[in-house]
Formats: C-alpha cells, sequence, structure tokens
C-alpha cells in the first residue's frame, strides 16, 4: 500500500510511471512485528494473526468507486469462489460526531442490496490526519479493497485455521522432518 501512498494524497511526481495509473492489482509481502501496525502481541492468541503474510490488494485511483466495487467483491466471492453468503458480514464508515462526519451511508445501502441489515456493521474512523489529529479530505476518491492470501485460503480450503492450509502444513512438515 506504501507504494500508492502519494496518489491517494495528491502528492505524486507527475513524472513518474504510478502517475499514470488508474487502477492496480497487487500481491505483497507485509511484515507486522512493531510499529504502527504491530501483530506480534496476537500471534498465538487466535488461528489467524501472524506476522508475515501476503495481501492481496485491489486499487481504484479515481477510475471507478464503492458501487462497483462492492459489486465486483460480491461477485468475486459469492460467484467465482462460491462462499456461502449466508456466512458474509459487511461494514462501512459509521461516522463520527465528535469529528463532524457522517456515516457512509452511500456503502451502507449498497451492500443492504446484498445482505440483511444485521450484517452490514458500522465501524469507526482511521485515515489521513493532520499533525493536529485532524482528518483531511482527499484530493480524489479511491477504492482500496484487499484480503489476506492466508485467510482467504483458510475459507477456501474451508479450515477453521490458517496454519491448517497447504500455505503452511509443508512447512510444518518440513520442520518436523528435520
Amino acid at each position: 500500500m506504501n507504494q500508492f501512498k502519494p496518489i491517494f494524497l495528491g502528492n505524486i511526481d507527475p513524472n513518474t510511471p504510478l502517475s499514470v495509473i488508474t487502477r492496480a492489482c497487487n500481491t505483497q509481502k507485509c511484515i507486522r512485528a512493531g510499529g504502527e501496525h504491530n501483530d506480534l502481541d496476537d500471534v498465538g492468541k487466535d488461528t489467524y494473526h501472524h506476522t508475515f503474510f501476503e495481501m492481496l490488494g485491489n486499487w481504484s485511483f479515481g477510475d471507478y468507486f464503492k458501487k462497483e466495487a462492492i459489486e465486483w467483491a460480491w461477485e468475486l466471492l459469492t460467484k467465482v469462489y462460491k462462499l456461502p453468503t449466508d456466512r458474509f458480514y459487511a461494514t462501512y464508515f459509521g461516522g463520527d460526531e465528535k469529528a463532524g462526519l457522517a456515516p457512509d451511508t452511500e456503502a451502507r445501502d449498497i451492500w443492504l442490496k446484498f445482505l440483511p441489515p444485521g450484517r452490514v456493521l458500522p465501524f469507526g474512523c482511521k485515515f489521513n490526519r493532520d499533525t493536529d489529529g485532524f482528518l483531511k479530505p482527499l484530493p480524489a476518491k479511491h477504492v482500496d479493497t484487499g484480503m489476506g492470501f492466508e485467510r482467504l485460503t483458510s475459507v477456501l480450503q474451508n479450515k477453521m485455521s490458517n496454519y491448517d492450509t497447504d500455505v503452511f502444513l509443508p512447512i510444518f512438515g518440513a520442520i518436523q522432518q528435520i
């Protein structure tokens, strides 16, 4: 995600190759063992936190927005991967009254076309804050969707733990052999 941050913030150098892209998808290895996004304290307490994982990303830089992103995500998960729809929950920005930010009723209403109200849940805010802690509007509307490869694998392989998938079992087998 860091490579796309200048695009989101509107300060991309127009002379770089990234300045002309409108869509991207990627996979990137992530380490979360310290700093702002530290998963180290959660490893071993559940079946899905790791300090090293692969993040799958889908990005729009002002090209498409919520409606398409939600509809395409639904299609990928339910039509392509054939995941059971009764297990889905969706989240949307629930607003922040103290900061004067309204809830994202547009995203909520799109999700409500696919899911019942009890499975479309509001969540709080975290985004582009200035040094005083105030949120600043981004110069353009973008889409940043993604999921962890290991978590997706556990769902597709019907495993309760990421560690029980073919991502980890061969590694554990090799360790046991040694």
